[in-house]
């Protein structure tokens, strides 16, 4: 996989180890389930594509990308969390994630965003954080409005947000 992120971070509950080829299984499987993708108006996968071209495809798109996992079952992947789309002459960059249904709802994805941007403002030259999601996605924009980032437009098929780090 040419994803070059080498950077493993950790979190109170949470381990985001970066994508690598072995999970390419794991990453079918969360962009497969029904509850994640109803807000995806177009299909995730290409005609034919297989989980390991797939992979190959979204971490390609991404600046940096870890899978998320629970510190006591390192073995399981729950979810991904990435960067993408970073512009270094604004100082912006856009985190989006990806979480299993049986995980909503425990503050994983608040816990996970918040340690991959300071990550991130660590190790980038930032002062935006920017995300995307349907507006119909009533977790993610709650989620938005509680880490305090400011919606700054709105389409029948995206809510965009941003905060300043």
């Amino acid at each position: 996989m040419s994803h070059t992120n080498h950077t493993l971070l950790q979190s109170p509950r949470l381990t985001l180890m970066p994508l690598t080829g072995d999970d390419a299984g794991a990453l079918f499987t969360l962009y497969t389930n029904e509850e994640i993708t109803r807000f995806t108006e177009e299909d995730v996968f290409l005609s034919g594509e297989t989980p390991d071209v797939f992979a190959e495809r979204i971490a390609g798109y991404c600046t940096h990308m870890w899978t998320l996992r629970l510190i006591d079952s390192p073995q399981a992947v729950i979810g991904d969390c990435a960067l993408h789309h970073y512009d270094a002459a604004l100082q912006k960059i856009e985190i989006g994630g990806t979480l299993l249904p049986p995980y909503w709802g425990r503050g994983l994805m608040k816990e996970a965003f918040e340690t991959v941007m300071h990550w991130a403002h660590q190790s980038l030259t930032l002062r935006t954080i920017e995300t995307k999601t349907h507006p119909l996605n009533q977790q993610a924009v709650k989620l938005m409005d509680k880490m305090g980032f400011i919606r700054i437009l709105e389409t029948s098929r995206e809510a965009v947000f941003q905060k300043e780090i």
